[in-house]
């Protein structure tokens, strides 16, 4: 993990610790906001796990992935053993960050494990109830105590930070989650519909979270409602959970008009095929897959309750109270039936994206953050 490059010494120096490298929301974003701020900032990277992402991490900064939990307050003998032979704590004390960026409550064990330089510390918050309120019992100290700046990538996050963990709303700043975009997306060709139906989308790894059997259950509402509809869920994980979705598909009997598509690295090629995107997820942040869908113009549905989702939306899509899949079914139909899903709709939301939810509009803030807690070294509570 040395740092080599002259160019890099008169940079901001920030130490990222991460949970995973894997392909999921916050390791993504967090890897774009190295590439978006190489100019300004050096960084290095920790992560407790490996991941389809660890590639394009070492690319951008020197990496070293740990590869294991600590056990209780310490790290287990073996990770502590991989650390002394790497001398990576050697290694961070003498690159002396300016600051230390942890993204993810996730990523809290590697803040407890890892004898760090005292830095002012970030922690940057993706996560909702449940999370939270695991790591407030078990990391107390790392998620309330420690940190010097919180950011939250919801109103709905901040709102959980006080309930579940008693942090307080004005230590937290919001900046929503992003994607990146060169230019003003425009309105695209319109949906070819070679058979005559809608497509009603849905997207995540399949688990309870993301509420699959809440969006079959949609489906066979919908289809009570209107026979020129199809469902497409694009994440299915293989093997026995699979099958049981799939299963439940015929027991509901819509599985003729669901299909399942198993993870895949393009799945904007399956985006650009809905009409609409049914977020029926019980506990979601602030879902990239929101954004990626609104950025192609494509219409949303998502339940009030479930976190940052209805920001993302605003006017226009349908949010729905309750948790019912009725509901989201008929709001839904709605849409269809009174031409939301096409035309200036499908344009406001591109520009929504692009002038709240791009990186132009979000890395900005992110770069202050950045510069204001490296401004804070020697003052208030540092790691």
């Amino acid at each position: 993990m040395e740092q080599s490059n002259k160019d890099m010494k008169d940079r901001l120096k920030v130490l990222l610790l991460l949970h995973s490298l894997s392909r999921t929301g916050a390791p993504k974003i967090a890897l774009d906001i190295v590439e978006e701020l190489a100019a300004d900032v050096s960084f290095m990277v920790v992560s407790l796990e490996g991941g389809a992402l660890a590639g394009r991490c070492g690319e951008l900064a020197p990496t070293a992935v740990v590869g294991d939990l600590p056990s209780g307050n310490t790290w287990s003998r073996r990770a502590r053993r991989k650390l002394a032979k790497w001398g990576l704590e050697r290694q961070l004390a003498r690159w002396g960050p300016d600051v230390v960026y942890v993204n993810s409550v996730a990523a809290l064990p590697l803040v407890r494990g890892l004898r760090l330089p005292a830095r002012p510390m970030i922690l940057h918050v993706h996560e909702l109830d449940s999370y939270l309120a695991v790591y407030r019992a078990s990391h107390e100290e790392e998620l309330v105590r420690r940190p010097i700046r919180y950011i939250a990538v919801a109103e709905a996050v901040r709102e959980a930070m006080v309930r579940v963990a008693g942090i307080g709303g004005e230590q937290v700043e919001v900046i929503p989650e992003f994607i990146r975009m060169d230019q003003r997306p425009t309105e695209a060709a319109g949906q070819d519909r070679l058979d005559g139906k809608y497509v009603i989308g849905g997207a995540g790894e399949t688990n309870m979270r993301k509420g699959v059997e809440s969006w079959l259950r949609m489906a066979v509402e919908l289809r009570r409602l209107r026979d020129d509809v199809r469902f497409v869920w694009v994440g299915l994980i293989g093997g026995v959970e699979g099958e049981i979705y799939r299963g439940m598909a015929r027991k509901l009997g819509v599985g003729a008009v669901v299909e399942f598509v198993t993870h895949t690295d393009r799945p904007l090629d399956y985006y650009r095929g809905f009409d609409v995107l049914a977020m029926t997820s019980w506990e979601d942040p602030c879902p990239i897959v929101v954004l990626e869908a609104m950025s192609l113009g494509k219409a949303v549905a998502c339940f009030s309750g479930a976190g940052g989702a209805p920001e993302e939306v605003g006017e226009t899509g349908a949010v729905v109270d309750g948790f019912c899949p009725r509901q989201m079914a008929e709001a839904i139909d709605g849409m269809i039936r009174e031409g939301r899903i096409g035309g200036h709709w499908a344009q406001a939301r591109r520009d929504r994206i692009w002038e709240r939810f791009s990186s132009r509009a979000v890395i900005p803030q992110i770069r202050e953050q950045i510069a204001t807690a490296a401004g804070m070294r020697g003052r208030g509570r540092c790691l």
